[in-house]
């Protein structure tokens, strides 16, 4: 499935310099009872996606996030400087 860009651009993220400075953005996965998986950017409220495979998640999510990070830009919104521009968190299985 594909997304357009309308699809995709989430509510506004509005998180103050001091927030931004020298961020890593981290991308959070779980799985989903359907056997979809979750991605999701924490730095960024609202930046979800879901995949049929956790690869394709966390792909997704990316996406999302470089284009919130665009709209921003073109709209002279601050934003990260970053070192790093995505860390993947690794799925840990929970015990039970």
């Amino acid at each position: 499935m594909r997304f357009s860009a309308g699809d995709l651009i989430p509510f506004a993220v509005d998180l103050n310099q001091k927030e931004y400075l020298k961020m890593s953005i981290s991308v959070d996965t779980e799985p989903e009872e359907d056997g979809r998986w979750l991605a999701e950017v924490k730095e960024f409220p609202g930046v979800l996606a879901y995949g049929n495979t956790r690869q394709e998640a966390v792909e997704r999510a990316q996406v999302l996030c470089l284009r919130v990070i665009a709209d921003r830009i073109e709209n002279e919104k601050s934003v990260p400087e970053m070192n790093t521009v995505f860390a993947v968190a690794p799925f840990i299985l929970p015990a039970g």
